[in-house]
């Protein structure tokens, strides 16, 4: 009989602790007259799509349990629209927003939240942290003086034109980008990740601490730098460099591979008593330097008027470089 209580008992928890989240029938909000969002967030995802029209829609879907679990606060303060999520401390569940803003507006996006994604193709200026969120963008633009944080979060853009001054990082999630279209001031850095870079163009700059930089069909349009701490760099460009590019690892290999023209100045730097440099140009000079304690080696090659500057360098890896 003891043994037939606890089986009924087991049961019954089971049961109990299944039971289905809370589904809310979707809320909208609609308003005139604003261009700018700012969304406190906790763990919502954020879609940002592009519609007709002059107002701002905002909606949510909530699965959440208890029934009470959540509650949105949505609000217009002039030309702000301010949008926060609240929880309470048993609460569990998802939130997704999504908003639809004016095509070719001028709306400013501005998100602070705790974990929730951004998926977005409308064009806008964002202002978007999030500590574990990751960040997918694709067929828009983002608009000049843009910045984009995540510490876990990946950072993907496919067919994105950026403006200038941008600035892109996550801690310990990866980058890729593809076909994106980047204007000067442009920076993406990883803390731990990797980045790809593919069959983009306009003016590069991208970093990794400790990951790889691996970079195929690019064409740059103004000075760029290709970097890693403790990764492999390896570039391949599209084009021949027409301005200053800089592939650099501190520990890692550094290859660049480039339809040299017929005008450029080739740096080439490494530790002496490490790794080999392995070039298709006779080198023009060579000298060796200190620094740090450590001593370097540095083959120059020279063609024609001598610009673009190329610099490829590590510190304790080796040097290839390939023309196409």
């Amino acid at each position: 009989m003891r043994t037939l209580r606890l089986i009924v008992a087991i049961t019954f928890v089971v049961v109990l602790s299944s039971a289905p989240a809370h589904s809310a029938p979707l809320k909208q909000w609609s308003f005139d007259g604003a261009n700018r969002v700012e969304i406190e967030g906790v763990s919502g995802d954020i879609a940002v799509q592009s519609g007709g029209g002059s107002q701002i829609t905002i909606e949510v879907t909530e699965d959440v349990s208890p029934a009470n679990a959540f509650r949105a606060e949505v609000e217009q303060d002039g030309s702000t629209i301010r949008v926060r999520e609240n929880w309470t401390r048993r609460g569990r569940g998802s939130v997704e927003w999504t908003l639809v803003i004016p095509e070719g507006s001028d709306t400013v996006i501005v998100v602070e939240t705790a974990s929730g994604d951004l998926v977005a193709d409308a064009d806008a200026r964002f202002e978007f942290s999030t500590a574990s969120g990751d960040v997918r963008l694709s067929d828009m633009s983002v608009v000049e003086g843009s910045s984009f944080t995540t510490a876990s979060g990946n950072l993907v853009l496919t067919e994105v034109s950026v403006g200038d001054d941008v600035k892109m990082s996550t801690a310990s999630g990866d980058i890729e980008f593809s076909g994106v279209r980047a204007g000067r001031g442009f920076a993406a850095s990883t803390a731990s990740g990797n980045v790809d870079v593919g069959n983009s163009e306009g003016v590069m700059n991208a970093s990794s601490a400790s990951g790889d930089v691996r970079v195929d069909e690019d064409s740059l349009t103004g000075p760029s730098t290709y970097s890693s701490a403790s990764g492999d760099v390896t570039a391949r460009l599209g084009a021949a460099p027409e301005y200053e590019l800089e592939v650099s690892s501190a520990s890692g290999d550094a290859r660049l591979e480039a339809p040299f023209g017929a005008d450029f100045t080739l740096i080439m730097t490494k530790r002496r008593d490490r790794g080999d440099i392995d070039s298709p140009f006779e080198a023009t000079s060579e000298r060796e330097f200190e620094r740090n304690g450590r001593t370097y080696v540095e083959q120059t090659v020279v063609r024609g008027s001598g610009q673009p500057e190329i610099r490829v360098s590590t510190a304790s890896g080796s040097i290839e470089v390939r023309e196409r």
